[in-house]
């Protein structure tokens, strides 16, 4: 038997991933953290927001005010991420609103409705003038 024989294999230890190339490996932890979690609803909320900006026409540079439907798993979010949120979407005012005032104080602002953490979440965005 000669080293030609010899087959190496790399297993990954429970909660990483490995890949090996050119004889690097590489592991990456797998494991989904409180804070890893909040970072993902975060960037989803992010996304939404700025389709919106899109679907509403409006400017990359624009500047708005973003109403959220006052959820607790929204609420988490923004208190881990709502600097990053604002910033990602140029938001200048980030308005929590209760659900039963929803319809009333987004009345005829561009807006939508999407799943975070099994509980609807309603955005509604207006843009402000420099």
């Amino acid at each position: 038997m000669g080293p030609e024989d010899v087959e190496l294999r790399t297993l990954p230890r429970e909660g990483y991933s490995v890949a090996e190339d050119g004889g690097y490996v590489v592991a990456v932890t797998t494991e989904l953290t409180p804070e890893l979690l909040a970072e993902g609803r975060a960037r989803d909320l992010v996304r939404q927001v700025q389709q919106l900006r899109k679907d509403a026409g409006l400017a990359v540079s624009d500047r708005i005010v973003t109403y959220l439907g006052d959820v607790p798993s929204l609420r988490s979010v923004l208190e881990r991420f709502g600097d990053y949120v604002r910033s990602e979407t140029l938001t200048v005012d980030l308005c929590l609103v209760p659900v039963g005032q929803w319809d009333e104080v987004v009345d005829g602002l561009s807006s939508v409705a999407f799943e975070l953490d099994g509980q609807e979440v309603r955005v509604a965005l207006v843009a402000v003038a420099d």
